[in-house]
């Protein structure tokens, strides 16, 4: 939504002031309600147009391409001003307005979603597997960001700032407590590894409560079909003969062998009347788990599972686990998508196998439970007893720096304030409120020359805007514009109800900035 508002803003200034210049069109996808509080952006961007005309101002230029050898960086503003003061004096005045789509993947009652494409008309679900409302989503943040490690090798990136629900065990006691993604680093790095009472861990979602729902194809079969199934039709191959009678029971006719002993002890048969649905699924050539099935009820998605386990799962008895094998990555993402909603925590193991003198990386995703069979047609016999609780929750091994990815949350009505995220269905805490431009109890000052200022997205606009205004002016010295001076910034923030508002950057703030050693900060920085 942002970059489509950026860019729109951007072409009616171009076609205002005569097309001197091409705006070049980003690749966005919007929806109805994100195309509809755009709009809205778009006329209080206009409204602002239309004010700094008022006030005297001209377009220099938009998305002007700076850079300084003496200054040492780059960079490209939205907009730069012309107007004169009072005294008649020639002066600029930069303005800036941002919007960021994030990629972070949500799944609500419509399907999957990234987080910068939710709306407030969306359901997500909760850490006990119910769907609840958005109340509010925040604003896009540019902070420092930390990556959280799982004890099964997953990875999360979130701001500093952002919160997460996790617990301790003392003497047998849970104590849950809601901690920001740096405390949890601060508290990570100076505990004893061998005191599992201090090692944080977070819980497992419960299973999504789903109502049964009519599917166009049956679940176990489906699940059948991806993984055995061929991907170009409804062909299955099948060693093992009851998953050949689940099939008929679930009232499916299949054609005869068609393998001609190619297939050695297996099968090769046709499910009839399959074909056309996998089609309208858009499973041919792409298989997948369409999001209709991961909104289906427990007992549907555990057939699902049931069906792809007996066609590629086994049990290690040794270790207690079950795992379904498979050298296809985007089985790896559907598995892990199909035992989240069942409120498993997956740890896929990667590795090499040798087979006819070549290499092929296999997977093997890898989940306990006591709480059902995973199979159906094979290993009725198996009793799986586990000593700990470890498949219940995730534990945190290591809190890590890493470069900083624009970040966004959402408010939801959970009685936990909680909501799941990625595919494995992590829990996290919600935010409080939109917060890009205010200050919290948990904001830190920023650093030195600027430490009167809370580490806001805002104050780093504050300082980012004249930045750029001391690329424009080392540019234009030695020209007749050497004299120009710089009036002052304005951040604008526009709002999805069609209003705006001014932020002016403090004058202390510009002042601090034209007077820093520039290299000076950058050679520290490196």
């Amino acid at each position: 939504m942002g970059s489509r508002v950026h860019y729109i803003l951007e072409q009616i200034l171009v076609d205002m002031y005569g097309t001197y210049k091409e705006v070049r069109e980003p690749i966005f996808v919007c929806d109805e309600s994100q195309i509809s509080k755009g709009d809205n952006m778009i006329s209080a961007g206009k409204e602002f147009i239309d004010i700094m005309h008022e006030r005297g101002a001209v377009l220099l230029d938009t998305e002007m391409v700076l850079g300084d050898i003496e200054l040492g960086y780059t960079g490209q503003p939205d907009k730069m001003w012309l107007m004169l003061n009072k005294n008649n004096e020639l002066g600029i005045v930069i303005s800036d307005w941002k919007g960021l789509p994030l990629d972070t993947i949500i799944l609500t009652d419509s399907g999957w979603k990234t987080m910068g494409t939710l709306n407030l008309s969306d359901k997500v679900y909760d850490k006990d597997g119910v769907l609840v409302n958005i109340k509010n989503i925040s604003q896009v943040k540019n902070k420092k960001c930390l990556k959280i490690i799982f004890d099964n090798k997953e990875e999360v990136i979130s701001d500093f700032e952002h919160r997460w629900l996790v617990f301790t065990v003392i003497n047998g006691v849970k104590i849950e407590r809601v901690m920001t993604t740096q405390e949890i680093k601060d508290c990570n790095d100076n505990i004893n590894r061998k005191d599992n009472r201090k090692i944080l861990k977070i819980e497992n979602a419960k299973p999504l409560n789903n109502a049964h729902i009519d599917l166009p194809i049956d679940p176990y079969v489906l699940g059948i079909w991806l993984g055995d199934g061929h991907k170009i039709d409804s062909k299955v191959t099948q060693a093992n003969i009851k998953v050949w009678e689940e099939i008929k029971r679930r009232g499916y006719e299949i054609g005869n062998d068609i393998s001609a002993g190619g297939s050695g002890i297996a099968t090769t048969r046709t499910i009839f009347n399959m074909y056309s649905q996998l089609n309208k699924l858009n499973l041919l050539f792409n298989k997948h788990v369409p999001d209709i099935y991961l909104l289906a009820s427990y007992e549907q998605r555990l057939d699902l599972l049931r069906g792809l386990m007996d066609a590629d799962g086994y049990y290690n008895k040794t270790r207690n686990r079950f795992s379904v094998t498979t050298t296809r990555e985007f089985q790896v993402d559907f598995s892990i998508k199909i035992m989240a909603s069942l409120g498993l925590k997956t740890t896929v193991v990667k590795y090499n196998k040798k087979l006819n003198d070549k290499i092929f990386k296999c997977f093997n995703i890898e989940f306990s439970t006591t709480d059902f069979n995973p199979f159906l047609s094979r290993n009725q016999d198996i009793i799986s007893t586990i000593k700990t609780n470890k498949r219940t929750y995730r534990t945190i091994v290591s809190v890590e720096e890493v470069e900083s990815v624009p970040t966004k949350c959402i408010e939801v009505d959970s009685p936990s304030s909680t909501f799941l995220f990625s595919r494995s269905l992590i829990v996290t805490h919600n935010t409080n409120k939109p917060k890009n431009f205010e200050s919290h109890w948990y904001t830190v000052p920023m650093l030195d020359p600027f430490q009167d200022y809370p580490d806001t997205a805002l104050s780093h606009y504050f300082i980012q805007l004249p930045l750029y205004v001391r690329l424009l002016l080392s540019m234009l010295k030695g020209s007749k514009y050497d004299d120009i001076k710089f009036f002052g910034g304005i951040v604008v923030l526009l709002k999805e109800d069609g209003n705006f508002v001014e932020y002016r950057i403090p004058k202390d703030i510009y002042t601090k900035v034209f007077e820093i050693d520039i290299k000076q900060k950058i050679k520290r920085l490196k």
